[in-house]
């Protein structure tokens, strides 16, 4: 079966959760890496932790998730390059994201776009596949430190980076 794109994934999503908001789905679809099934399946992990009475934040679900992937020993594979996604995902998803970052993330030419990191997602998952340049360009992108940068910054060029 082939990944869905992050369009593909919102549609997906919206006919068989109505009103989950947009971040949400974003953060599904890039720890599914587009695949239908995981997606359907970590939507319905986070939906599970929340209730009316305790609603969890966009940074409590990413947590949540990230965490219990660890802890199902996703990271075998590639423990480095997974520690490393792991952390872009908590900082991408750990506050609100605003309607710009939304918007930039969306576009499939972005650099860090919700595509490109279901991208390096799917990619982690094969032993054979070298993502820690994908992961890096991403952080980049979104403005993060990035390993082998002087002093761990961001590497210059980042203006387009959707963090101040």
């Amino acid at each position: 079966m082939e990944p869905l794109g992050y369009t593909d994934a919102v549609r997906l999503l919206g006919t068989r959760a109505i009103g989950l908001p947009e971040p949400f789905v974003a953060l599904f679809h890039c720890l599914s890496g587009g695949m239908p099934r995981d997606l359907l399946r970590t939507a319905r992990a986070a939906v599970s932790q929340t209730s009316p009475e305790r609603p969890r934040t966009l940074a409590e679900t990413a947590a949540y998730l990230v965490g219990r992937d660890l802890d199902r020993g996703l990271d075998e594979v590639a423990p480095e390059s997974h520690a490393l996604f792991r952390d872009t995902l908590l900082h991408v998803f750990g506050e609100a994201l605003t309607h710009e970052q939304m918007d930039l993330a969306t576009d499939p030419d972005f650099p860090g776009s919700f595509d490109a990191l279901a991208a390096v997602q799917r990619g982690l998952t094969d032993a054979g596949a070298n993502v820690t340049v994908d992961i890096g360009t991403i952080r980049q992108a979104w403005g993060l430190p990035v390993a082998g940068a002087p002093n761990g910054t961001a590497r210059s060029g980042t203006s387009s980076a959707p963090r101040p």
